[in-house]
């Protein structure tokens, strides 16, 4: 009779651990700890390096937008909202098709929606999306049955266009 762990002794080939350096610079990159990424499989650090780099893509393609957004929502009183922090306020996201801004109340932390939530943010988005087209921004509030239904993607800044205008 053949011993059954003979036969499987190959199946659950060690997994070589990857590089410090590839480790060091994920972390950094990501903003996590390299303690969290140490003992990850190389197929999930590769998943991780491409969400990395699709990230700053982003972040260039939409990030002078986005700072745009917050300096003059932040100039006209408006609170940026802080997770980790003081709750309340507008906050920004930075997706493949433009700058997604949103609305979250002081009261309920960003799991929990209640009735008062959707009250304000029901006043609130319209208002901020009037505000950002009486600004110059391109911005309009996403339909329902989209992806971030109900909030307001911004797309363009006219003064960017002025902006890159007297830059050359």
């Amino acid at each position: 009779m053949t011993d059954p762990y003979l036969l499987s002794a190959n199946d659950d080939a060690p997994v070589p651990p990857a590089s410090a350096d590839r480790i060091d610079k994920l972390a950094r990159r990501m903003h996590v700890s390299r303690r969290l990424l140490e003992d990850m499989p190389p197929e999930t650090l590769d998943r991780m390096e491409q969400s990395a780099a699709h990230m700053k893509a982003r972040e260039e393609t939409w990030g002078d937008l986005a700072d745009s957004i917050a300096e003059k929502l932040t100039a006209a009183g408006f609170r940026r909202h802080d997770p980790s922090g003081q709750r309340g306020g507008f906050w920004l996201s930075m997706w493949d098709d433009g700058v997604i801004l949103a609305w979250s109340t002081t009261e309920y932390s960003g799991d929990m929606v209640s009735p008062f939530e959707k009250t304000v943010e029901h006043a609130m988005l319209p208002a901020l999306e009037q505000i950002l087209q009486a600004t110059g921004f391109t911005a309009r509030i996403i339909p329902e049955e989209e992806d971030n239904g109900g909030d307001i993607r911004v797309t363009g800044w006219q003064g960017q266009a002025a902006k890159a205008v007297a830059e050359q």
